[in-house]
């Protein structure tokens, strides 16, 4: 045993009992239950009342996979390094000292070393466990929390709309694309731009909407709308072509096809959602 774990190792499990404990799932839970029965079939040699023939094969072919050696339970290991089983008080303790010892190495440094000599039922998840909560690694770690963005409920047609404007080669004298997406049917109205400048005044003066600048990288941002600009901005150059002087004569179409196109998530074309619900 490396004098790394003897701390841990060598401490009985009276002085464990302040320790926290490691959380178990479901899963966990259930195979603990069956390594408690593992061993006590491989002290006592019954057969567990409860299994079906089998059931009972099944768990021979599971109990294979350990031994009794001096009291303690060990698995075995093809290559010969058996690993000796570890009591549930003591493994915490065995990943501190190996994490903290090891320079705070991350999950799979630490596993590595811990299977070189012990063996319990969701190690991995364990160390995964307390390596997430480890202080020291929360306050030095460059990723930070990645709070989601909250998606709101969709109540009607046209009731909330994503607008973005997307830059263009500047051809015919126009130069900005700018794009309004329904929430809900995803219908884009859009227009040609020579300036945003007046576009951005318009819709503060008339209805009080302010600019927010953000990051192009920023897909969460706005993605409803951001994540179509690639697709139209590619078919536009497309249609023209590939003449980027021609593109605005070939947007029209574009959009068209992006009204009458079947979306997969609705199974339906933003055109005949607006156009069918209205007339009804």
């Amino acid at each position: 045993l490396p004098p790394l774990f003897y701390p841990a190792f060598t401490a009985s499990l009276d002085d464990t009992t302040a320790q926290p404990m490691i959380p178990k799932s479901g899963k966990a839970a259930d195979k603990e239950a069956k390594l408690a029965q593992i061993w006590d079939f491989l002290e006592t040699h019954v057969r567990p009342v409860d299994l079906s023939d089998a059931e009972y094969a099944s768990f021979i072919n599971s109990a294979c996979r350990f031994f009794l050696l001096d009291g303690s339970l060990w698995h075995r290991e093809p290559h010969g390094q058996h690993q000796l089983v570890v009591q549930e008080g003591k493994r915490y303790g065995l990943i501190k000292e190996a994490h903290n010892d090891l320079g705070h190495k991350g999950v799979f440094t630490v596993c590595t070393w811990l299977l070189l000599h012990f063996w319990w039922p969701m190690l991995v998840e364990d160390v995964k466990w307390y390596i997430c909560t480890c202080h020291e690694c929360q306050i030095c770690q460059t990723r930070k929390l990645h709070i989601p963005p909250s998606v709101p409920a969709i109540s009607g047609l046209f009731q909330k709309a994503h607008i973005d404007m997307m830059q263009m080669p500047k051809a015919g004298g126009f130069r900005y694309i700018i794009q309004a997406h329904c929430t809900l049917s995803a219908y884009p109205e859009w227009w040609m731009l020579q300036a945003e400048n007046r576009a951005l005044d318009l819709l503060v003066s008339r209805y009080n909407i302010c600019h927010i600048r953000i990051s192009p990288y920023n897909s969460q941002a706005n993605g409803i709308v951001e994540r179509r600009h690639y697709d139209v901005c590619e078919v536009i150059i497309k249609s023209a072509e590939g003449d980027k002087s021609r593109w605005y004569r070939s947007a029209h179409s574009v959009f068209w096809a992006e009204w009458v196109t079947i979306i997969k998530s609705t199974g339906l074309s933003p055109y005949f959602m607006t156009k069918t619900i209205i007339g009804q």
